[in-house]
């Protein structure tokens, strides 16, 4: 049991993390500071956690934050060079196969990384926290995606209504702050 809550939290960090990449493209520190705000005031309620406990759980996320920032830039920067490379009449077999294996070890150490960020985690939690964490998580994702797909410029590719279930709003005290839309 314990085992396969571990595997559910990873797979859910592994997702939550493409949530990182939707506030980096709205260009506001704000919102994630917002964002940090909302997590200090639910997780003690959804996790059954004291504010230290929150402000160590919290502080895992930080530490990780600039590497995890760093290596899902570098990513972009190496799938806009693929795309230039593929762009050209006859791109060459040698630059592509670099660019591909370069991003793919940096989509290794990424998920490395969002590993040990959740083995961190983890150790903080017991195993039904763990559980309402990954919860937590995955509903603030969906609920975040949501609000991005609503900002100027940020298309993922999708018709509106594009196949996304939606979930009738939370309570006004436990709906996630808007994203500002600077």
């Amino acid at each position: 049991m314990y085992r396969l809550v571990l595997i559910l939290f990873s797979l859910l960090a592994a997702g939550a993390a493409l949530l990182t990449p939707a506030l980096a493209q709205t260009g506001s520190t704000r919102a994630q500071d917002r964002l940090l705000e909302y997590k200090r005031r639910q997780l003690p309620q959804v996790l059954h956690l004291d504010q230290g406990q929150v402000d160590r759980l919290l502080e895992v996320e930080r530490r990780h934050q600039p590497g995890l920032n760093r290596l899902r830039q570098d990513i972009r920067r190496d799938l806009q060079r693929l795309s230039r490379l593929l762009d050209r009449p006859q791109p060459s077999d040698a630059e592509v196969k670099a660019v591909l294996e370069s991003l793919q070890g940096k989509r290794d150490q990424l998920q490395s990384l969002r590993q040990r960020q959740m083995d961190e985690a983890a150790a903080l939690l017991s195993p039904q926290q763990q559980a309402r964490y990954l919860i937590f998580q995955q509903q603030m994702r969906r609920d975040l995606l949501q609000q991005v797909r609503g900002l100027p410029g940020a298309g993922w590719g999708r018709p509106p209504g594009g196949g996304l279930q939606t979930s009738p709003p939370a309570p006004a005290d436990t709906q996630l702050p808007d994203l500002p839309r600077d």
